[in-house]
C-alpha cells in the first residue's frame, strides 16, 4: 500500500476523530465563485465536485472511479479502492467535513496525447473545538480530450512522488507547498 492515497484521505485518517462526537454542520454549498477559462477547465471543476461530494456523501465506488488509474493499479483495483477509503472513513463523523472543494485550475498542459492539470483543493475539517484549514494541490488526467478527469495528490509524501505515479507528469507544473492552519472554535 503506498504512502498515501488523495490528500483528503491521508488528512481525514490523521484526525483519528471519535465516532459519536457531533458537531453543528455548516454547508459546504456555496455561490460558485469559480469561472472557468474555457470548456476544459468547465470539465475540470465538474469531474473534481463529483469527486469530492462521492466523498462528502460517502459514495465510495463513484469516489473510486475518479482516483487516477496508477492509484488504482497501486491499491489493486477500484473495489480495493473503495473499501479502503470506506475503513479510513469508519470513525470519521459526517459533520467533520464543513468544506471539500477544487477552488483553483492552476495549470493545464498538453503531453503525450493527454491533458494534465494541476488544480487548488481547500479542505475545512472542525473538531474537538479546533478548526482545521488545509490548501492541498492534485494533479489530474484526461485521456479523452478534457471531457473527464482523474485526480491524486501532488504532496512529495514519504517514499512516493508524484513523478512516481505519473512518471511523464509535465515539467511545466510548479506544485505549491501543502499548507495546513488550525484554529480554535469559540472558546
Amino acid at each position: 500500500m503506498p504512502d498515501f492515497f488523495i490528500g483528503c484521505i491521508i488528512y481525514v485518517t490523521a484526525c483519528n476523530h471519535k465516532a459519536n462526537e457531533k458537531t453543528t454542520s455548516s454547508s459546504m454549498i456555496e455561490a460558485d465563485s469559480r469561472t472557468p477559462a474555457d470548456q476544459t477547465e468547465e470539465a475540470i471543476y465538474r469531474s473534481a465536485d463529483s469527486m469530492t461530494n462521492a466523498l462528502v456523501k460517502r459514495d465510495w465506488e463513484t469516489f473510486a472511479g475518479f482516483v487516477h488509474p496508477a492509484m488504482v493499479r497501486l491499491m489493486d483495483g477500484e473495489e480495493n479502492v473503495a473499501l479502503m477509503v470506506q475503513q479510513q472513513f469508519e470513525n470519521v463523523p459526517d459533520t467533520v467535513i464543513k468544506r471539500l472543494r477544487v477552488e483553483r485550475v492552476l495549470q493545464i498542459d498538453t503531453l503525450d496525447n493527454e491533458l494534465q492539470c494541476l488544480v487548488e483543493q481547500v479542505m475545512i475539517f472542525e473538531m474537538d473545538k479546533r478548526r482545521i484549514t488545509t490548501t492541498t494541490y492534485l494533479i489530474g488526467e484526461s485521456k479523452n480530450k478534457g471531457n473527464s478527469w482523474t485526480f491524486f495528490d501532488a504532496a512529495n509524501n514519504g517514499n512516493i512522488k508524484p513523478a512516481d505515479i505519473k512518471p511523464n507528469l509535465s515539467s511545466k507544473f510548479k506544485i505549491p507547498v501543502k499548507e495546513s492552519i488550525t484554529s480554535t472554535i469559540g472558546e
